[in-house]
């Protein structure tokens, strides 16, 4: 009789196939991860410069918060800041959506940036860095996930600017069955996604789905949208609700227990901006016609009656809101607007409720909250956010962005965040005041944030919304051209800045070609060349002082550039510091030969014999002038000067 199998026999070799498989998977994990490093996408990277290690920020690093086959995906802007922090560094990281990224620009007009140059002139001896972590189409679910990276970069204080994303941000109403009753999976979820294997999947996913994409799917708000409908009351928006405020308790906590200051703002949208969904019920549609008419207020009235659900009742709110405001009552007008903006069925606009949240967690909390609604309205016409603040639903002008990086920087002073040096009791420190020139903003940044306005509200859910431009109508074809260029990603975003500036020195408008240098230096300050060319310019103005220091910059950041070295020389020479420009010149000359061309040594050379006969050494001079009609025979300068010091000589 045959003897039967062991309990644990049995078991092992059931699970046997079960441990080989996970084994393989084991295997394959690793073996990704050793030799596909491009399917590693960390937050940030390492870079080497100015003999410094420095972090970049991933703009691909968002790819774990979509699914595979989304098309458009949202990236992070590639700040770089130092690995180890300044001892004498004040490091500020911003969190946000679109608003806080900064859309629809691309440099300076933003949030973070504006923030930047003020705290920089604030203190310029300290190392100041702002770390923009905003990015469109996140959400808190994300902003969560991310806070605790955060942690890494030490800041000494963190900003966050979110709300408008919450139903159609990821995991928002298109949140799973599961995740919808279990949200706690969602963190789960995301971390997932970072596993090689899955993101290996997910890359062949994403590759199916971009060769199939159709016009509708590289539409971000449809794509994020899905075009759902959301009617404020509805379980789908109090499960929104309550993941908004789960999520922003976490982020609070994540900040507190590591005792680094947060500050929180609301968020502001246009009121006076049309409901989305759907479009106008035709039973108001003429209501609409008649709108500031003697007759409009009567007829409002009596469509309460016909205008039905949240979608009429919507349009209807809207309406009621404009023929107020035209009869001169802001305030029922500001309350009519306020319920449009939340009963519309496409929720592109966070509601009333939604800074409710941010106002009571906050409170709860011990935590500042920055009142940006507030402030928008009160610059706003009649109280009433809007006008030219925003571009259009939510997305606000540079003028706008200005006053929010103005207020946050007043609470960071307020609650003393600043350095010991800098606690002012006696109020807020003077501001730079908002025009491009004072805050670096270069003309791309601005063409390009007409371009993709234009782009953004000529498709699905804007309608007959027409978005005035502010400096592409005026500009040249040329510009035009390259502004046009860099949105169609032809060309770099640096390119298309030195492109456009040079067009400016080309028509006299040297001006606003030093803005875009200037914008550049300010966005990254380790560019050598925007130093460099920033110094030409200001040399040929006559600030001959202000151009030395840019010079010295180029030097620095870029020594074996010769260029850099001789122009400094020339302006030292001027300037009457005869021995450092004759180390400049001498410097040039000792990089290696085939790295200077004949016109810099040449240069080099004429240097080095107009400081020396300035000393009054003019045997040196004489030899130094010869030199450099040696090397070019065909340089004036030269040739006028060893004139001279022959006669004298």
């Amino acid at each position: 009789m045959t003897q039967p199998v062991p309990l644990w026999k049995r078991t092992v070799f059931r699970l046997f196939p079960t441990f080989l498989i996970v084994c393989l998977l084991l295997a394959t994990e690793l073996s990704l991860r050793l030799f596909v490093p491009s399917l590693d996408v960390p937050l940030v990277t390492v870079e080497h410069y100015d003999g410094t290690d420095w972090y970049r920020i991933n703009r691909r690093f968002l790819d774990r918060y979509f699914p595979a086959d989304v098309v458009l995906l949202p990236e992070l802007k590639p700040t770089l800041f130092r690995k180890t922090k300044s001892p004498h560094g004040f490091r500020v990281v911003c969190l946000g959506e679109s608003s806080m990224f900064g859309t629809p620009y691309q440099m300076n007009a933003t949030i973070p940036a504006i923030l930047r140059i003020q705290l920089r002139r604030l203190m310029p001896e300290r190392d100041v860095e702002v770390i923009n972590l905003g990015a469109s189409a996140i959400n808190s679910n994300v902003i969560a996930d991310l806070a605790p990276r955060v942690l890494a970069f030490s800041p000494d204080v963190v900003l966050l600017y979110a709300g408008h994303n919450e139903f159609y941000g990821p995991d928002g109403v298109g949140a799973s069955w599961l995740e919808r009753r279990l949200p706690w999976l969602t963190p789960w979820k995301y971390a997932l996604r970072d596993v090689r294997i899955v993101r290996l999947f997910s890359q062949w996913i994403g590759g199916a789905a971009e060769k199939r994409a159709t016009a509708a799917d590289r539409n971000m708000m449809r794509q994020v949208s899905r075009g759902a409908l959301v009617p404020e009351g509805s379980e789908d928006a109090e499960r929104v609700y309550r993941s908004f405020e789960r999520n922003l308790e976490s982020i609070i906590n994540v900040f507190r227990r590591a005792r680094i200051p947060l500050i929180v703002s609301d968020v502001t949208s246009n009121l006076l901006f049309a409901p989305f969904a759907p479009e106008l019920p035709s039973a108001l549609a003429h209501a609409e016609a008649a709108l500031n008419s003697e007759n409009a207020h009567t007829l409002l009235q009596s469509l309460d009656e016909e205008a039905t659900g949240d979608s009429a009742s919507a349009a209807l709110e809207y309406l009621r809101g404009r023929d107020l405001l035209a009869l001169g009552d802001a305030e029922a007008a500001r309350m009519s607007l306020r319920r449009a903006r939340d009963l519309d069925l496409l929720k592109f606009r966070a509601t009333g409720r939604t800074n409710e949240i941010i106002h009571r967690v906050c409170e709860w909390n011990g935590i500042p909250c920055v009142p940006a609604d507030s402030l928008i309205a009160s610059l706003s016409p009649h109280g009433i956010a809007g006008g030219d603040l925003f571009w259009e639903h939510l997305h606000l002008t540079a003028k706008g962005y200005y006053q929010i990086a103005g207020i946050m920087l007043s609470a960071i002073e307020h609650f003393h965040y600043l350095p010991p040096e800098l606690d002012r009791q006696d109020g807020n420190a003077p501001r730079i005041p908002y025009d491009a020139d004072s805050l670096a903003i270069p003309w791309l940044d601005l063409a390009y944030a007409d371009i993709s306005m234009r782009q953004l509200t000529s498709h699905w859910p804007f309608q007959n919304v027409r978005v005035p431009a502010v400096v592409m109508a005026q500009a040249s074809e040329e510009l035009r051209n390259i502004a046009l260029d860099v949105y169609t990603l032809k060309i770099s975003w640096d390119e298309g800045c030195y492109r456009s500036a040079l067009e400016f020195l080309k028509a006299g408008r040297s001006g606003l070609a030093a803005v875009t240098y200037r914008g550049l230096i300010e966005d990254s300050p380790l560019n050598g060349q925007a130093h460099y060319l920033l110094a030409n310019v200001l040399k040929e103005s006559g600030a001959l002082q202000r151009a030395a220091d840019e010079y010295a910059q180029a030097v620095r950041l870029m020594p074996g550039h010769p260029y850099s070295r001789v122009e400094l020389g020339l302006v030292l020479t001027n300037l009457g510091e005869f021995d450092q420009a004759i180390a400049q010149f001498n410097a040039t000359l000792g990089l290696p030969e085939r790295s200077v061309p004949v016109t810099a040594r040449a240069s080099a050379c004429y240097g080095l014999a107009a400081a020396y006969a300035n000393k009054g050494e003019f045997a040196a001079a004489l030899r130094w002038a010869d030199e450099s009609v040696r090397l070019a025979p065909g340089y004036p300068p030269a040739r006028e000067l060893q004139t001279r010091l022959r006669q004298i000589h």
